[in-house]
């Protein structure tokens, strides 16, 4: 139970996602699109683009700066396809401007994973991995403790198919 509770305290974002989908959905239901559109979907933006990444900051800070900047990117990105799926297609005007956004948003998220996994890959597959990097990184023990494993094996794999076992 106290490790339980020690998850939940380190990450309690997770546990408050589901309640920040409700509200969004609850608002989405009972807003008057067809009175005011473009104050709804401001607050739909401000809501997903700037109080959910908020909360998120507030979970993580103690990662580090070049992780969090990562994952805060990575939520705004989200917050623009959420608001998206709760505002109304007749009632966006914002979301249809700055579409082009959402996609810039998700190429460059790309490009950043792509260069953060080959960095992981490339210290879980050192001949002698060092679980203090990965951590340094940001990533959880659990994670990383999976990765190393997870490099072992195949590397054990290869040497057994290749022959040099």
């Amino acid at each position: 139970m106290r490790i339980l509770w020690a998850y939940v305290k380190e990450n309690w974002f997770y546990f408050l996602f589901i309640p920040i989908c409700v509200g969004a959905y609850i608002f989405s239901a009972k807003y008057d699109w067809s009175g005011n559109a473009r104050r709804g979907e401001v607050i739909a933006l401000l809501y997903w683009c700037v109080f959910v990444p908020l909360l998120f900051l507030l979970c993580f800070r103690s990662f580090p700066a070049r992780a969090l900047f990562i994952r805060m990117f990575a939520t705004i990105c989200g917050g623009f396809w959420f608001a998206g799926l709760t505002v109304p297609d007749y009632a966006q005007h914002i979301l249809v401007q700055w579409r082009w956004l959402r996609y810039f948003g998700i190429a460059l998220l790309l490009i950043v994973e792509a260069f953060a996994i080959i960095t992981f890959f490339r210290i879980a597959f050192d001949k002698n991995p060092d679980i203090e990097k990965l951590r340094q990184l940001g990533v959880p023990d659990l994670a990383a403790k999976a990765m190393i494993a997870e490099a072992k094996f195949w590397r054990w794999l290869w040497s057994v198919i290749i022959g040099k076992r």
